[in-house]
């Protein structure tokens, strides 16, 4: 029961540092141009009955695309936690601009009686997220709080990551997530760079439609 908690727990570990390949590793770039027209798309994952609405403009990556980057942001995972991992999460959809504006989702099973205590969990997850960033020497800041997506509260975590010397914001990322009564939770990483990219994700965020409501 011990070893089962740990993958988990490294697994959504590696959920909430995804974003740290960006900064550490420029491994993929978004050729597509924004057109003048835009139209609205439309994703829907049963399991988890949640479905968004998203702009053309923005790319699906593929999955060999997001093995990529799983594989980019695992050493420094690994560093932190000391062992080498493996991940059971489900990719939903990646949604791309350019390196450093995207959304990302993903759920995975969680059984609280093998797990622990969701908060518990959620609150030691977030300080090996910090300690990853320091072991990896990003200056950053972060803040914790919640956020409502279509009528329910999910926890929400802002960190900011700077240059060196903290001059300039080089990235910003929102991870929101919630666990369903389904024995899943569901997570929604935002990243963003400039206030209109910003506004156009959590656009995305907040076109969230969920039918499971507990």
């Amino acid at each position: 029961m011990v070893v089962r908690q740990h993958i988990r727990t490294h697994n959504q570990l590696y959920m909430k540092v995804i974003q740290l390949s960006t900064i550490l590793f420029v491994v993929i770039t978004s050729c597509n141009a924004q057109s003048n027209k835009t139209e609205l798309k439309t994703f829907k994952d049963d399991q988890m009955g949640w479905s968004i609405s998203y702009p053309d403009y923005l790319r699906i990556l593929s999955e060999s695309e997001i093995a990529v980057y799983e594989g980019r942001a695992k050493g420094p995972i690994e560093e932190t936690v000391g062992e080498e991992i493996e991940y059971n999460h489900k990719n939903l959809i990646w949604l791309w601009k350019d390196r450093l504006n995207s959304f990302t989702s993903n759920s995975q099973s969680y059984d609280p009686v093998i797990d622990g205590p969701y908060e518990e969990n959620q609150k030691m997850l977030n300080e090996a997220v910090l300690e990853t960033y320091k072991n990896q020497g990003i200056e950053f800041d972060s803040e914790f709080g919640s956020y409502t997506i279509d009528g329910l509260k999910f926890s929400s975590m802002t960190t900011k990551l700077y240059t060196p010397d903290r001059s300039k914001v080089l990235l910003t990322q929102i991870v929101l997530e919630r666990l369903f009564s389904n024995s899943r939770t569901l997570t929604l990483n935002v990243n963003f760079n400039n206030p209109k990219d910003k506004e156009t994700l959590m656009r995305i965020v907040d076109s969230s439609k969920l039918t499971i409501r507990n």
